[in-house]
């Protein structure tokens, strides 16, 4: 039928992919694929020797988590701050609605008394 060219290699004969240079390849990222065939090798980092940064044994045992944490606390006491400094406001307005209101009443019985 057709003669076959030593040299060309099919996509499948030697194909090797790293997700690290395709962003977005559906791949678990850093991991490798490697195919031959009708043969197949992967390498994932989940299960590969290497650990997470929140692992035991890491150079920094929960510093991250530690300093995650301080944010957060450092977050809710800023909001709370200004929680506080809004309960504040909504109660000046508060007032200033009861004097207006106030006024619109006295307004109200003087144009009444001029009227008579």
């Amino acid at each position: 039928m057709g003669t076959k060219n030593e040299e060309a290699v099919t996509w499948s004969e030697k194909a090797e992919a790293n997700s690290d240079n395709f962003p977005g390849g559906g791949r678990i990222a850093g991991s490798t694929s490697k195919n031959a065939g009708n043969q197949q090798e992967r390498n994932t980092r989940a299960c590969g020797s290497q650990s997470g940064i929140f692992a035991l044994g890491t150079a920094d045992d929960g510093g991250i988590l530690d300093h995650l944490i301080g944010e957060c606390v450092d977050q809710m006491a800023t909001k709370r701050e200004e929680a506080k400094r809004l309960d504040a406001e909504i109660k000046r307005l508060e007032s200033r609605v009861e004097e207006y209101r106030t006024l619109r009443e006295q307004l109200k019985k003087q144009s009444e008394e001029i009227d008579e």
